[in-house]
């Protein structure tokens, strides 16, 4: 558990869970095709204000749009913890909310397609 524990992708996708639920009222567990896409938001909207990464993985490109290995199929074994948010910064969170509310509105077949429309 330590390794999952101290993964920064595990850490930025327990804050967005959190996070979303919190700013939308609405639960992303269970939703893995728009927890992928988010992230890749994420990705990019960190690349957009900092010019840096804010996930140390790559994204592969797979039928449904960009996918982070590392966490498919995260919600046959997907546990929340609510103590994530001390792992990341000020900015991190900036940028997580930041996406929610730029993204967040978009139903998941639409964020997989917005994404298919995008060049990365």
């Amino acid at each position: 558990m330590t390794d999952i524990i101290l993964n920064k992708t595990f850490i930025i996708v327990q804050n967005l869970i959190s996070k979303y639920q919190e700013i939308t009222g609405n639960s992303l567990v269970g939703d893995e095709t728009r927890v992928h896409k988010l992230m890749y938001y994420i990705q990019k909207t960190s690349l957009t204000l900092t010019g840096e990464t804010i996930i140390d993985e790559e994204f592969e490109g797979w039928i449904h749009g960009p996918v982070l290995p590392s966490l498919r199929g995260i919600f046959d074994f997907f546990v929340e913890y609510s103590s994530y948010k001390k792992y990341i910064s000020v900015t991190e969170e900036y940028i997580i909310e930041n996406t929610i509310y730029q993204y967040g509105k978009y139903a998941t077949w639409a964020l997989r397609n917005k994404s298919h429309e995008e060049t990365s």
